[in-house]
């Protein structure tokens, strides 16, 4: 079975969070046998940007046992406020070709972990000054991979959230999301239904 992981760090952003999460939850139950679905986090409980408080399942350490990894945007990860343990297993995570997929700001995680030197990557073009500090370049809006770093920023039609679940399932092969995508009245892709 493959598993997904949600990387949930104090000040989360309630819209990159639950966009991606909600997809996710409805396609993971469509055929639990195709994966699990895990709230990483370095506590119980992590407050959002918000003040909403999201009950975490997993430990960071996690985050290189998971199929794929998606990590939203929040006020710890774009000030650099991270578990002091985070870096070390994203960067395990990455230097073993795994998946992640960075939504907005979540980049920025990866940019505090040392993981962005050199690479090419996708945030709000608001936000991309931000990305010298980490030596990336600023890859432009839409979705964009750089090995295993899968990034995305800018204006949708679809909330990047949504973008970034559905690329998740096309990506790791899984044949769910078609029923989640019908209830949230939204489009998958024909490669991520004809599996």
């Amino acid at each position: 079975m493959r598993s997904v992981g949600i990387l949930v760090l104090g000040g989360v952003d309630e819209w990159d969070l639950f966009t991606a999460y909600s997809f996710l939850v409805r396609a993971s139950t469509e055929d639990p046998r195709q994966f699990e679905l895990h709230r990483i986090g370095h506590e119980d409980w992590v407050h959002s940007k918000h003040g909403d408080k999201i009950h975490t399942a997993r430990r960071v350490e996690a985050c290189i046992e998971v199929d794929a990894l998606v990590i939203p945007g929040s006020v710890d990860g774009s000030e650099g406020h991270l578990p002091p343990d985070l870096p070390g297993y994203l960067s395990q995570r990455i230097s073993g070709n795994r998946p992640t997929y960075a939504v907005c700001s979540g980049i920025h995680v990866l940019g505090w972990s040392g993981l962005l030197r050199g690479r090419t990557v996708s945030i709000h073009g608001s936000k991309s000054g931000s990305l010298a500090r980490f030596d990336a370049v600023y890859a432009g809006d839409g979705l964009h991979k750089d090995g295993p770093i899968i990034s995305i920023g800018g204006a949708h039609s679809e909330p990047k959230g949504v973008v970034v679940a559905k690329t998740v399932l096309h990506d790791l092969n899984l044949k769910s999301g078609a029923g989640a995508a019908r209830r949230l009245e939204l489009e998958m892709p024909n490669a991520a239904i004809a599996r």
